[in-house]
């Protein structure tokens, strides 16, 4: 009797298991496939400007995501400071023509900005974002998030077109030997015809307006009164909770 609820709890434990393995594998097809449906190419090097390195991949509607990477001598403080700086990103985002701090969509949850751009060969374009900070002490690492939101209570001029969806981060890491690496990854839907029709020339624009960016954050961050800034670290404590 004891040999059969055994042999029987045998049987009940391995169907289970391979239930378990079952139900892992299509989920692993299903995400793989629905990640398919959204990109078109996996990530691949993209040639890069000098001092540069950049991977992108192409999204459904033929707009790139890309990741960049540059390594600078200019402390993470100071990098950090003039991103955090959201009232002044005209002295160093290219295309960037109005940042504006909004403090009464913020609900604790991060900075909320509305900027208005400068696009070359279309209509000019806005948008409300909002931006988060996430710190490791140790790794000695800040990264800048940030997203659209749909903010109601905005009446820009009627003649701007709103980006349905601007999002990636800014990531800065303090290296052993000194230098600051700068990792900064982006998606923009820009919208309207330049999205249907002018998905190539977008994308060249794209790449070319993000190394100047890079560029431009270097020299900026090197001058006052950024150079002088001082990172506050959160406390071990709050690190750990904003990590989970």
């Amino acid at each position: 009797m004891q040999r059969h609820s055994n042999s029987l709890l045998q049987n009940v434990l391995f169907l289970k298991v391979a239930l378990l393995i079952t139900l892992i594998f299509f989920c692993k097809v299903s995400v793989a496939e629905e990640t398919q449906k959204v990109w078109l190419s996996d990530w691949e090097e993209e040639s890069a400007d000098e001092g540069f390195k950049a991977q992108c991949r192409m999204h459904k509607t033929e707009i790139k995501q890309c990741i960049f990477k540059a390594r600078t001598r200019t402390s993470l403080d100071a990098l950090s400071a003039v991103v955090h700086d959201v009232n002044n990103f005209t002295l160093w985002a290219d295309s960037v023509a109005v940042s504006k701090h909004m403090p009464e969509f913020d609900q604790g949850k991060g900075l909320v900005v509305y900027t208005e751009y400068s696009v070359s060969g279309a209509y000019d374009r806005y948008a409300v974002t909002r931006y988060q900070t996430e710190t490791k002490p140790v790794e000695k690492t800040v990264r800048v998030t940030f997203k659209t939101i749909d903010e109601k209570g905005l009446s820009p001029d009627l003649r701007l077109i709103r980006f349905p969806l601007m999002a990636g981060y800014w990531q800065f890491k303090t290296l052993s030997n000194g230098e600051t690496e700068i990792e900064h990854k982006s998606f923009t839907l820009p919208g309207g015809a330049v999205q249907k029709t002018l998905h190539y020339f977008y994308n060249i624009a794209y790449l070319e307006a993000s190394y100047e960016t890079i560029r431009n954050l270097i020299k900026v961050a090197q001058t006052q009164p950024y150079a002088s800034a001082e990172f506050e670290w959160p406390s071990p404590v709050l690190s750990m909770t904003s990590g989970q």
